[in-house]
């Protein structure tokens, strides 16, 4: 996991900072972990940000949300940062399609092998409430 550790910043309302990569994915850590209650549709998304710290080939994302009671989420999204156009560029994307319930194990999100230095593990809303709460993201570099 090549994102263990590393900086991040993140869109989340609650609980941006280092929880998002330290291993721990205890369900019970979801109010100090990234989280908000207000998300409108899947669509509207939020967004943990890491810092690989210099350009790194991958593809394969493992990201670990809230999972105690088999919900689904939506708007499951990954971003790179172009580095020839400066822009975000979307690698991996659900839309507005639900994923398969939630457990232990995390969403696996694999895509094309891209090379990259930051990363974006975007989530929206669950199918039990309006919020989106991410443990950890981990990437596989």
């Amino acid at each position: 996991n090549c994102a263990a550790r590393k900086p991040v910043t993140c869109s989340f309302e609650r609980g941006c900072g280092q929880t998002a990569v330290d291993g721990r994915i205890d369900p019970t850590l979801w109010p100090v972990s990234p989280n908000t209650e207000w998300l409108s549709g899947c669509s509207d998304t939020r967004y943990v940000q890491v810092d690989l710290l210099s350009p790194r080939l991958f593809n394969k994302v493992l990201m670990h949300r809230y999972y105690a009671d088999g919900r689904k989420y939506c708007g499951a999204k990954v971003e790179i940062l172009d580095g020839n156009s400066g822009s975000w560029k979307a690698v991996y994307d659900t839309s507005a399609d639900y994923g398969a319930s939630e457990n232990e194990h995390g969403t696996s999100l694999v895509f094309d092998p891209v090379v990259a230095r930051y990363v974006r593990i975007h989530s929206s809303h669950s199918n039990l409430n309006n919020g989106a709460y991410i443990l950890e993201v981990a990437v596989f570099c």
